[in-house]
Order: C-alpha cells, then structure tokens, then sequence
C-alpha cells in the first residue's frame, strides 16, 4: 500500500512539475495514514478511504499551490485547518517557509501536535483559538506573508476573519470553487474596507484554474476588524442566499 501511493505523490509531482525528495513523498503518505487512523477513531474529515484523502486532501491541498514563488523565511497561517490542511501538506513540501494552523477544536489541534512531532516538522505550530481572536492578537494581526483557508466558509466571511492575519503586500488564499469574476461587489467592497484588493492568480501566485480566490494585502486592516463572528456569519449569510457568490 505504501509502495503504490509513494508512486502517487512521485507522479503527481511530475505531472505538476516539482520536485518532492523521497524524505518528501513519505511525509506525504504518512501524513495520509494518520488522518485516515484518527478519522478511524474520530471524525476529523469526511474522506473515507486512503487514497481519497492523499489525493484529494493531501496533494489537492497543494495542487494550486504548486507554483508559489516563496521567499525564504515566509510565515503562512492557515486558518480554521481542520485536519492540518493546506497547512501540514505546505509545510511538508515547503520546508522553508514556517507555518501557524489555527483551529478552535482541541482535538483536532492535539492531533495536528502529534503530526508534527512524528513527521518532524519543525516549521510549523498548532494554536487552538478561534480565528477573529488570533486577527486581534497582537503576536498574530498582519504577521503572515501567506494565510490559506480550506473549507472555512463562504468568502465574505473567510475574507473578514483571514484579512487582519495578512501582512502588508501579503497574500490570502481561498479554496473555492468560486473564482474572482464570480464575486458579489459586496464582497469586492468590503475587502476593500479590510484593505484587501482581489487579485489574479498565477506567474508565482496560487493557480485558480480550477477555483479559488485571491486578495492581497493594500493597507492595515482597520482595528475595528474581526467583528465578533455571529455578526460576519449573520451578513455573510445575508448576501449569499439564492442568486449570490458570497
């Protein structure tokens, strides 16, 4: 089993031009392994199976990713990671770029401290904490050249919870099956008022061929900014009943 999904990553990293080391492609699978293991035990993702987990949670978490131009040095978050994704996949193939996943559940959290003592994965750290109260920590707010969200929501309100995390010049990163051009002028408006700017991707940026959306970082987010979460989800939801792309 292990010998066919090593092949996996290994083909995949061709096909997609990158260059995985075998140290690399093991962390992979066996990142793999163990979300499959807790999710035996708990439910920590909605894959079911292995393979299903290594491609799509695992590499297709670093599949628009696989083009990023990244300094050395980058801080990234990911924020509401769940199962360590994108983060643990990013912080694998990315050795050095240096990575905060945030998550409100302790378990998953205990789980994704386990991942990275095992795998050895220096780069990065696990913070249990709701995401608007890392935007307002000091250690925290407009820290991180990179901030990934997967699966948090929908875009009006990842965007208000991720923008106070993004340094200025930096980048934030959606998972979505939407793409800029889908965007509400609402939600364009109020990233402007985070001092977010959407923007395309590619030439070093994340790939949205396939979905996902962009903002970078113009000004400081005003300090006003996260409101309380009941408040983002109550206007999020507002604007993205039948007919929107919020």
């Amino acid at each position: 089993m292990f010998h066919v999904e090593h092949k996996t990553v290994t083909t995949w990293a061709e096909r997609h031009g990158m260059r995985i080391d075998e140290v690399c492609a093991g962390r992979l699978c066996r990142y793999a392994e163990m979300v499959s293991e807790s999710g035996s035990k708990f439910n920590i993702t909605g894959h079911e199976t292995r393979d299903k987990i290594l491609k799509d949670l695992v590499l297709g978490s670093i599949e628009p990713l696989a083009g990023l131009n990244v300094p050395r040095g980058t801080c990234f978050a990911d924020i509401g990671t769940g199962a360590g994704v994108p983060g643990v996949p990013l912080g694998i193939v990315f050795p050095w770029m240096n990575g905060v996943l945030v998550d409100s559940s302790k378990r998953k959290t205990m789980f994704l401290k386990k991942v990275i003592r095992e795998l050895g994965l220096g780069n990065l750290d696990v913070k249990c904490m709701r995401i608007e109260d890392a935007g307002r920590d000091k250690s925290m707010r407009e820290g991180f050249g990179y901030v990934f969200a997967r699966a948090l929501g929908g875009v009006y309100l990842s965007l208000e919870l991720g923008a106070p995390l993004v340094s200025q010049s930096g980048m934030f990163f959606m998972f979505s099956r939407l793409v800029n051009g889908d965007l509400q002028e609402e939600v364009i408006s109020h990233g402007l008022r985070l001092g977010m700017t959407a923007a395309e991707g590619g030439e070093g940026l994340p790939d949205c061929g396939n979905g996902g959306v962009i903002f970078r970082k113009d000004r400081n987010t005003p300090p006003e900014f996260p409101r309380r979460y009941s408040v983002i989800k109550r206007d999020s939801e507002r604007i993205s009943r039948p007919g929107g792309a919020g």
